[in-house]
């Protein structure tokens, strides 16, 4: 017999994608799996729309998350897996139908612990949304997280998006960490590096990613990343537990701000500076702008979609820094448990 895979799928008030995903999963080439749809309490017809697939397939089962968050859903359903394979899947992504064999397949074949595949972002929201997928697909708006750029050929990243693991790495790391809120993924990522080897990017297969096209979410969103990436690394007290290419922004923002207090306090030299980084971040993204652009998309949209992105994640990641003092001040007056 062959071996089974368990797909965990954590949801909340995903009405409008959550039947994309599990239609994309059911349709994969590999037919020893079952779909674990573990929904944060949804408010919207997301539980309703689930039902409907647990009452016409036998191997789509759905489970409570009172927590809320992401990595108790995930936890909920590794315990619950039959699995000897676990792959993490997203109810925002809808996956190719040789998305499961082919990952399994370079799995069971090389020395990787665990493997994903590239991520393509597609959004609603017209000429907005395709200026805000163009710079998530961007090495200037996203760094060097490879998964997002994609690859000519399998590499060891730090991260990869909804992949797969044999059981074993759980049962050997612990699972996803429940006292993150977000970035729970890249916490377990770099355990899993640090403690059992690497994980690699198959580039022969893409998900996409579907993103709700608004500059509000975008900046939202990125805002809760760059201030968990900080919390991260204070709430586990590793700060291997994240990548440096998350304080690249932190880093900018505090450029920004330590080149305004000196010219206002020290020498108007210092305004000349913080005019520099400002046109070199503009060309900078100027240019990339005039190159990314195409018919679906805007130069004024991916301009603005670039500033909220790197400004939000760094605004959030230096909240993250100011907060620390209390993070540890909360434990410190704390009872024990």
């Amino acid at each position: 017999m062959r071996e089974m895979v368990s797909v965990v799928v954590p949801c909340r008030n995903e009405e409008n994608y959550i039947a994309l995903c599990l239609d994309s999963l059911l349709a994969n080439d590999y037919p020893h799996k079952e779909l674990l749809v573990v929904d944060g309490m949804s408010t919207d017809q997301t539980r309703s729309v689930v039902n409907q697939y647990v009452s016409r397939h036998d191997n789509v089962v759905l489970f409570d998350n009172p927590a809320g968050i992401t990595a108790a859903a995930l936890n909920t359903g590794i315990r619950q897996a039959a699995g000897t394979y676990i792959m993490v899947a997203g109810a925002h992504a809808s996956f190719p139908p040789h998305y499961i064999s082919t990952l399994l397949k370079y799995l069971r074949e090389s020395e990787a612990v665990g493997v994903g595949g590239s991520m393509v972002t597609r959004a609603n929201g017209g000429t907005i949304g395709h200026s805000i997928a163009r710079v998530l697909s961007n090495k200037v708006g996203v760094g060097n997280s490879l998964f997002r750029l994609g690859a000519g050929e399998p590499l060891s990243v730090d991260t990869v998006p909804f992949g797969i693991y044999h059981r074993r790495v759980f049962e050997r790391v612990g699972g996803y960490d429940e006292r993150l809120v977000r970035n729970q993924d890249i916490e377990f990522s770099r355990r899993v590096t640090r403690q059992m080897g690497p994980l690699y990017l198959v580039p022969r297969v893409t998900c996409c990613y579907y993103f709700k096209g608004k500059y509000g979410l975008l900046g939202r969103s990125n805002l809760r990343n760059g201030l968990w990436n900080v919390l991260v690394a204070g709430i586990t007290r590793r700060l291997s537990a994240v990548s440096p290419r998350h304080f690249v922004p932190l880093l900018g923002i505090l450029l920004i701000l330590t080149s305004a207090f000196l010219g206002w306090w020290v020498h108007e030299a210092f305004w000349m500076l913080l005019a520099a980084l400002g046109a070199g971040y503009l060309t900078l993204v100027l240019l990339t702008a005039i190159r990314i652009n195409n018919r679906r998309t805007s130069m004024a949209a991916i301009l603005w979609a670039f500033i909220v992105l790197h400004f939000s994640y760094g605004l959030g990641s230096l909240l993250g820094v100011l907060g620390l003092p209390w993070l540890y001040l909360k434990r410190f007056i704390s009872p024990s448990p």
